[in-house]
């Protein structure tokens, strides 16, 4: 699970400006994130999807990475493994859920609870 919410909606208020994420809210547009996790909670990739034709730049997406793999944090919850594994967790982020401050698809991944065993 996601530990917190606030690192990843700060992390997009800090590389989109307000009015930025205002006019990518007025576009629909959003990003898909891929994270790979590893069994220890670590990133060990990031990768992004935007709409054809999105006016997001690949160096707003550069930055959005850096600063993503800065403030996100991972804890693996549930039954622990005894070899080594990497976990899948997609994200789809709305500018529009960015411009109110509340990420659905986030908040529901920090609010995970461990699968009964």
């Amino acid at each position: 699970r996601l530990v917190s919410h606030d690192a990843v909606l700060n992390a997009f208020r800090r590389v989109f400006p307000e009015d930025e994420v205002r006019k990518l809210a007025e576009l629909k547009e959003n990003i898909t994130i891929f994270v790979d996790v590893g069994e220890r909670g670590q990133i060990l990739d990031i990768r992004f999807s935007i709409n054809e034709g999105s006016i997001i730049t690949p160096t707003s997406i550069e930055l959005l990475e850096k600063e993503l793999r800065e403030s996100m944090r991972f804890e693996v919850i549930g039954k622990k493994l005894d070899y080594p594994v990497f976990y899948y967790s997609p994200f789809r982020v709305n500018f529009t859920e960015v411009e109110k401050g509340e990420i659905r698809t986030v908040r529901n991944s920090v609010n995970l609870k461990a699968p009964f065993f």
